[in-house]
């Protein structure tokens, strides 16, 4: 994990002393989930029970940009996200349900080519995602746990309005190549939700220097 932030770390300064124009700065902002996902069958017989997303809460996230070029450019970016996420449990015929919730905390690192037209600049790329922690009140049931990847990958692309200041708009579509929930393990089975995660992204950048 530390040789990974040092190493993006490197790549957002390093190359910058070889471009005509660069800027850094801060970023923040929310993410709102925009996918609906089925629900799974955990075990079988009268021992079974139905999983379910109940709801994705809006997440957060906070960081540093580094946008190398004029107009077309190479835009690195190291961002903390944090997500929450509540799960709906219920038996079949029974009318019984509970609500668990689901806390994620992830180091994210998008690696974004772009080009500017007039006070746009259209931007897309990859992002690797470091989990970092996770809290679950799932595992107040027996059997349960969880498998996560500590680096998984996605994708976005988006449009960043204004500029001319320090202040610009960034509105994003985020992907991720990963199932959600493909990371839950019940009395030794694995199950997945049937969806790949996405989302909107809207931040406020903020440029220390430009």
């Amino acid at each position: 994990m530390k040789n990974l932030v040092i190493a993006f770390i490197l790549l957002l300064v390093l190359p910058a002393v070889s471009f005509a124009q660069f800027s850094m700065g801060l970023k923040a902002g929310i993410i709102s989930p925009r996918e609906q996902y089925k629900d799974i069958t955990v075990g079988s017989g009268a021992e079974s029970y139905i999983l379910a997303v109940n709801d994705i809460k809006f997440g957060t996230l906070a960081g540093i940009y580094l946008r190398m070029g004029k107009r077309i450019y190479l835009q690195p970016e190291v961002l903390f996200q944090s997500n929450r996420t509540d799960f709906k449990i219920s038996t079949p015929g029974t009318g019984n349900e509970v609500i668990k919730r689901s806390n994620y905390n992830t180091l994210q690192l998008p690696l974004l080519l772009g080009f500017k037209l007039g006070p746009f600049r259209f931007h897309a790329g990859p992002v690797g995602n470091y989990h970092l922690s996770s809290n679950s009140s799932l595992s107040d049931i027996q059997g349960f746990s969880e498998e996560w990847k500590k680096l998984s990958w996605g994708w976005l692309g988006g449009v960043t309005i204004g500029g001319g200041g320090r202040f610009a708009l960034d509105a994003r579509y985020e992907g991720n190549f990963n199932r959600f929930g493909e990371q839950i393990v019940f009395g030794g089975s694995s199950y997945s939700f049937d969806q790949r995660p996405a989302s909107f992204v809207l931040a406020l950048n903020y440029a220390l220097f430009k």
